[in-house]
């Protein structure tokens, strides 16, 4: 008997779509309706209109692609043709046709699932002025369901000795895999807060369990702003804008060659709309970036302000050069070296290198371009001679050395070994220690404009020449 009664109802309803089908060739439905949970089975129905008799047939597309397959379709009646749909896992358009003179008639199929129970509920209330707020609440939605979801972010407030009523304070549609989540405004004078949300589509609907909250423990600033960022050599000002006041302000700074940040101290205390930090104790000539971010006494941090960088300026080099003198063979002149890499200043910043000759009557000052690291002076037996590194801000400390030596032994025991492209020195110290030692090489000749030198301490006795 409940079999007879189905196929009695579902010819009343054939009937009615051909009856409906109009100017249409024909009318297509599923018995699974549009939207089907993935993996089902269900049958299509194409009733035609009755003056389309001839070359009836079924045809599917599937979603982004660009070939339509006919379908092998069964007889269900005089005027409908019918096809049975097995494990669904994708949207489908389905088509029919006849060669009657009418438009042809199609149907698209969703397939998906259900919404999941959302979980994790997280929420931040953010501060944007003195007297109002936003709320930001974002879920876990579950499983992709391939369909379009509609979520219901309900809320019941506090404030004081009033609860108000539970309502549905926002609505947020979303389809794909990013992670829904929904904004409302909620004024200063609200202190506690439950929330849930309700997920729907067209397969079913679920609802969360319910979050409370303290608004005071979720509380956040306003992003603050880096406004403006001045440097001398070795200190930065910086200068913070916000809205609102907070109770604390945090400050980070990193050069360009770290990549983890350091939290300057003591940035605490009233935050008002704007505040100048001053950091100290930075590399001269270096590049800074800086971030800020604040909390108020209670609550959460705000998100990091967009960083902001600044060049700290160069400064007189501090350190004198290390410098060495070689007589000439003619011992009509001498030449003096100095060593540019012991030199901490900004790169390209020497503007020239200043010597000094004095002694016997004889005082020599000669500027030397930046571009070399000796020069020729004249040959003097009881001399000094200075040099210094310039730049824009002044000049580094004089380094001096005296053509006035004691004679000193001969080292012995001198053993050099090469060995690839390294050649290692080695001597045996002397009974009555030296000052220091001075090692020197150049290309057999010699050529003194290509001599190259390293000084080393009293205790060492040995060198590797690369």
């Amino acid at each position: 008997m409940f079999l007879s009664w189905s196929i009695i109802v579902f010819a009343v309803a054939l009937l009615a779509v051909q009856q409906c089908a109009g100017e249409r060739s024909c009318v297509l439905m599923s018995s699974a309706g549009a939207v089907v949970q993935q993996g089902s089975s269900f049958v299509v129905y194409c009733t035609f209109n009755p003056t389309c008799k001839i070359s009836r047939s079924m045809h599917m597309y599937i979603d982004g692609s660009s070939k339509t397959v006919k379908q092998t379709h069964k007889q269900f009646n005089e005027t409908t043709i019918s096809l049975r749909v097995e494990n669904i896992t994708e949207k489908r358009t389905y088509w029919c046709h006849s060669d009657c003179r009418l438009d042809s008639c199609g149907l698209d199929i969703s397939a998906g699932y259900p919404p999941d129970q959302p979980k994790n509920i997280s929420c931040i209330y953010r501060i944007h002025k003195n007297d109002t707020g936003s709320i930001n609440c974002s879920w876990d939605r579950g499983r992709e369901t391939n369909l379009m979801n509609h979520f219901v972010v309900w809320a019941r407030t506090t404030s004081g000795n009033h609860t108000g009523g539970p309502v549905p304070i926002c609505n947020v549609s979303n389809k794909g895999t990013k992670s829904p989540s929904a904004n409302f405004t909620l004024p200063r004078s609200v202190q506690l807060m439950s929330v849930w949300v309700q997920a729907q589509n067209s397969l079913g609907s679920a609802e969360s369990s319910v979050v409370n909250y303290t608004l005071s423990d979720i509380v956040m600033p306003s992003t603050p702003v880096v406004d403006q960022v001045e440097c001398s050599s070795r200190n930065c000002t910086i200068k913070v804008e916000q809205p609102v006041r907070t109770q604390h302000l945090q400050i980070q700074y990193r050069d360009e060659q770290q990549q983890e940040w350091t939290t300057y101290p003591g940035s605490a205390g009233l935050m008002t709309s704007s505040k100048t930090k001053h950091i100290s104790s930075l590399k001269p000539c270096s590049w800074y970036h800086f971030r800020a971010r604040s909390r108020f006494s209670t609550g959460l941090w705000s998100q990091w302000s967009s960083t902001i960088f600044n060049c700290t300026e160069e400064e007189a080099p501090a350190e004198a050069l290390d410098v060495w003198l070689v007589p000439g063979s003619d011992f009509r002149s001498m030449r003096v070296y100095w060593n540019k890499s012991i030199i901490t200043v900004c790169s390209g910043s020497i503007i020239l290198y200043m010597i000094t000759v004095n002694g016997n009557n004889l005082s020599v000052v000669t500027n030397v371009s930046a571009d070399f690291n000796n020069h020729s002076v004249p040959f003097c037996t009881d001399c000094e001679v200075t040099v210094q590194a310039v730049n824009s801000k002044g000049s580094s400390p004089p380094a001096t050395i005296t053509t006035r030596h004691t004679k000193a032994k001969p080292l012995l025991e001198v053993q050099a070994t090469a060995d690839n492209h390294t050649i290692t020195i080695s001597w045996r110290k002397p009974e009555t220690a030296p000052a220091y030692y001075v090692v020197e090489w150049y290309a057999e000749g010699p050529m003194l404009d290509e001599v190259r030198w390293v000084r080393l301490d009293r205790n060492e006795n040995t060198i590797i020449i690369t």
